[in-house]
């Protein structure tokens, strides 16, 4: 990834990403293909899919607070025509926006909302994990 060559301290961070985009992380709905658990939530009351839209998004445990402080810190970062569309759109297009770089290719002059980004993803992967007692 370009934005680690140029932010090598963040390479743990980019590393959680990189397994969100793969999905090589310990999501119910990855782990539940190979050991027949349930691909539920294990966090909230709302029988969702454990996918990585629903723990970014839509998940209603404590990771609740954790994330909306950081996705404020998104918009915050953004520029914006850039937050305008963000906030049109529902969670799963956020998911791929977000994870796609924004459809473009990497800029500079938005170092700031990738680190936000990576910032977002990073920490509310870690705090599921600490909540299930899981390594990241």
């Amino acid at each position: 990834m370009l934005f680690r060559s140029y932010f090598p301290e963040e390479a743990l961070k980019v590393r959680v990403l990189a397994r969100l985009l793969y999905s090589q992380n310990c999501l119910n709905y990855v782990v539940s293909n190979f050991n027949g658990t349930t691909p539920l939530c294990q966090l909230c009351d709302k029988n969702a899919k454990e996918s990585v839209c629903h723990m970014l998004f839509d998940c209603e445990s404590e990771v609740y607070a954790v994330r909306d402080a950081l996705w404020h810190n998104i918009l915050q970062s953004a520029p914006e025509a850039l937050r305008a569309e963000i906030q049109r759109l529902c969670s799963e297009q956020k998911t791929v926006f977000i994870l796609s770089c924004f459809r473009s290719d990497y800029i500079i002059e938005w170092s700031d909302i990738y680190s936000a980004v990576l910032q977002f993803c990073y920490l509310v992967y870690k705090q599921r994990h600490d909540i299930l007692l899981i390594d990241v």
